[in-house]
């Protein structure tokens, strides 16, 4: 799997793009990179699907669409806070929301027409490997970006609806090089003091 880096994500969102379906491919991408929702909870977010918490804070919340699961006993809910970056993008389709006869909150756009114009994207922004950047990898970049600014495992795990942590451990999230580097700078600053 693959996921990108912030350096990454700003190339993405940087790259002027005139055609509509790129625009949207890109803000589906970019929107999943900071919600942590997948390809079948964008595709089916209703504005009913936002939740006011405090202080103008929102998030969305209800049970993942994996598969054909059919059975609601067995899905995770998840809890995914709506960060500016998502926000602005909310903001930009929430009109479409209003005037769907489904209330559905982004244009359909099928899995395969995303990942592939999401590697067509990845190229145009000089992402390394764009061959490797596939909608699932949103979700992998939202766990690594929380992972690496310190954000504990268990929450991860339940703004991606995983089922355990273990899951978000050995799928998701990937530790960068700075954060390695911080840490161990705690580390050695710990050893000299004589914390350790």
């Amino acid at each position: 799997m693959h996921y990108l880096t912030e350096k990454e994500i700003k190339q993405i969102v940087d790259l002027k793009l005139y055609n509509p379906t790129l625009q949207l491919v890109r803000d589906l991408y970019i929107f999943s990179c900071h919600t942590g929702l997948s390809y079948a909870d964008i595709m089916n977010l209703k504005a009913s699907d936002i939740n006011s918490y405090e202080n103008g804070l929102c998030y969305i919340s209800k049970a993942r669409i994996k598969g054909h699961e059919n059975n609601t006993m067995n899905k995770k809910v998840y809890y995914a806070p709506i960060l500016p970056e998502a926000e602005a993008i909310l903001k930009k389709y929430e009109e479409i929301s209003r005037i769907s006869p489904s209330g559905l909150y982004f244009p359909r756009v099928t899995n395969q027409q995303i990942n592939r114009t999401i590697k067509d994207i990845a190229s145009l922004a000089n992402i390394e490997n764009p061959d490797k950047v596939t909608f699932h990898s949103s979700r992998r970049t939202c766990a690594s970006l929380m992972y690496n600014h310190g954000v504990p495992i268990s929450i991860i795990a339940k703004v991606l609806g995983h089922s355990s942590e273990v899951v978000t451990l050995t799928y998701y999230a990937e530790m960068d090089i700075d954060a390695v580097m911080k840490e161990m700078k705690i580390f050695q600053k710990k050893r000299l003091e004589g914390q350790i």
